[in-house]
């Protein structure tokens, strides 16, 4: 099972919001800022890169975004796509450890590639979906507004 909203309005006096992620079960609550996207950024966003995994192509959720000249990172959860299966992470991008300046634009550029254990070589936390888990949410419209 595969959801992920913006849960509650913004908080305007800290430039945050709340949204939760339901990974296979798993809840996750996280804090996106407000500082340059607003909740409706988010969600077009999200939108296109859940398209990206719907055609089988890897993709990530942003949940807190600044531009490098506002932060030194991002918070993502890259989605592989592996076959049938789609393989979620929980990542910080930190710009500067990129090869290449990050764009927006073209963000899946800066994804790295897909590993199972840390530099340290500890295995490293990850959720398999489905691609139907995703495609169900992509064509149920579940997502907050987000719908084809």
């Amino acid at each position: 099972m595969f959801s992920i909203i913006i849960a509650s309005e913004t908080e305007a006096e800290q430039r945050l919001t709340t949204g939760a992620l339901l990974l296979d079960g798993m809840h996750e609550l996280f804090q996106s800022s407000l500082l340059e996207w607003t909740a409706d950024y988010y969600r077009m966003h999200w939108r296109y890169a859940l398209e990206r995994v719907h055609g089988g192509r890897d993709a990530a959720l942003i949940t807190s975004y600044a531009s490098p000249e506002h932060a030194t990172y991002l918070i993502w959860w890259p989605m592989y796509c592996v076959g049938d299966r789609v393989e979620v992470q929980n990542q910080l991008l930190f710009y500067d450890q990129l090869e290449s300046p990050f764009e927006l634009h073209e963000y899946w550029e800066s994804l790295p590639t897909r590993r199972d254990v840390s530099e340290d070589g500890e295995p490293i936390s990850r959720w398999t979906l489905s691609r139907s888990d995703i495609a169900a949410f992509f064509d149920a419209a579940r997502y907050d507004g987000l719908g084809p």
